[in-house]
């Protein structure tokens, strides 16, 4: 008997036990992340992630990445006064390299991903319609032989990417090249894989299957 009184004595009229726990801070006073903001991505050694875009991947250590200085010069070129990065049509996020620039090989493979600003672009309103217009625009840049137009689905990250490829002739040497594209927060963001033979290619594929899209 002096148990069960003790228990009751624990209840309110309902049954239920008292609990004298004040709420705790991740119910009252945690307040949710702010959305992140456009910007260029963190790249700590190989590894590259984006909150905005919300991607990331990475490169073998030993690759060459370029910096963000690097990056600035080609995004801002024809700029007299350094422009925001709300401004810019495409944002150079990540351009990395099997070897450093100037180093004596056959050719230098790489993977490189940028965003073009659609509200600045002249492409329609899908995917299709920027893959078109990019093969177009390669297509009459010297050096550039674009023989197949055909798109596919390419599954990148657990994102569905359209893909299309071509090649350019740079001193003789024949590259290939291999163009992603996808939508995201308003950007078309494009990844561009190229290379010379099947080892750098299977590199590159190597350094795809890292990505992941969240």
């Amino acid at each position: 008997m002096i148990g069960l009184l003790a228990v009751f004595s624990a209840c309110d009229n309902t049954g239920k036990k008292e609990t004298n726990n004040p709420p705790s801070n991740t119910e009252t006073n945690t307040p949710p992340p702010a959305p992140a903001v456009l910007n260029y991505g963190v790249q700590n050694g190989g590894a590259y992630d984006n909150d905005f875009f919300g991607v990331k991947l990475t490169v073998p250590d030993d690759w060459y990445v370029q910096s963000r200085e690097e990056n600035a010069a080609r995004e801002q070129m024809g700029n007299d006064v350094p422009q925001p990065i709300e401004s810019l049509q495409t944002i150079y996020l990540l351009q990395a390299y099997m070897h450093e620039p100037g180093s004596v090989v056959e050719y230098n493979a790489g993977i490189n991903m940028v965003a073009s600003n659609l509200s600045q672009n002249s492409t329609g309103g899908n995917v299709d319609d920027y893959m078109k217009e990019l093969l177009n625009n390669l297509s009459m840049t010297r050096g550039y032989s674009i023989t197949d137009r055909t798109l596919s689905d390419v599954v990148v990250g657990g994102v569905k990417m359209r893909s299309a490829t071509g090649q350019v002739t740079i001193e003789g040497i024949k590259i290939s090249q291999q163009y992603l594209a996808v939508f995201r927060q308003g950007y078309a963001m494009q990844i561009t894989l190229s290379w010379a033979n099947d080892v750098q290619k299977n590199a590159l594929n190597n350094v795809l299957k890292t990505a992941q899209f969240y």
